[in-house]
């Protein structure tokens, strides 16, 4: 799914209630693709909804980003650098 998509439906399941359920529905998806990563800079709720399902799936399903940025400029384009961090560490490790 591309990123903005995934993060509007995000914001729209937090507007009618249904986030923790969507939250749950990604979950079971054995591979996690997410397209055009990190294209704009993210907002507070992009990062906190991303800090979930990048803690949700760590080192239990799998993930795969891309993007036209390097890897080095994601840091500053999830924008907080303790979330930026922590959602980082769970990407790579």
């Amino acid at each position: 799914t591309r990123a903005a998509a995934l993060f509007r439906d995000l914001s729209l399941a937090r507007a009618d209630g249904r986030l923790r359920q969507l939250l749950r529905r990604l979950n079971w998806i054995d591979v996690l693709v997410v397209d055009d990563w990190v294209m704009a800079p993210m907002s507070e709720s992009e990062r906190r909804d991303f800090w979930e399902i990048a803690e949700d799936r760590y080192q239990t399903r799998s993930m795969i980003l891309t993007s036209q940025l390097p890897v080095s400029r994601w840091h500053e384009q999830i924008g907080d650098p303790t979330l930026a961090d922590g959602i980082l560490d769970r990407l790579v490790h």
